[in-house]
């Protein structure tokens, strides 16, 4: 199955059909197309500041870092199994497609809308 968000209007053909290869070559159950991300996350739990991915105390430099991924919400494919035994899209042995960060833009806000549109003008 083929899951395509509309909020992810960039996306091409030429790449779901290189999604769509990955996952056969891969012989996948699952994949989800994801974008580089080479920032250093934080989150915030219950008033206290902590470093997610790396050790602050020993900043690396970020081409130093482990290649890593978020997902951008563009392409999700899964073998119906996935969906029915997991109660979600992902599952199995599970793919990543990698996408730049500009042809994975997804529109959830007017301001996302207004940059799509400067792009594509």
């Amino acid at each position: 199955m083929v899951f395509l968000q509309c909020t992810s209007p960039i996306r091409t053909g030429a790449e779901i059909d290189q999604a769509i290869a990955k996952l056969k070559a891969e012989e996948g159950d699952s994949l989800v197309s994801v974008s580089p991300s080479h920032r250093f996350l934080w989150e915030e739990v219950n008033g206290v500041a902590k470093s997610i991915n790396y050790d602050y105390r020993h900043r690396p430099r970020r081409q130093d870092m482990n290649p890593q991924y978020v997902e951008n919400g563009s392409i999700y494919m899964f073998k119906p199994w996935v969906l029915k035994e997991n109660k979600n899209r992902l599952g199995g042995k599970i793919s990543l497609y990698v996408m730049s960060e500009i042809a994975a833009v997804e529109i959830d806000s007017e301001e996302d809308f207004q940059m799509i549109e400067f792009f594509m003008s």
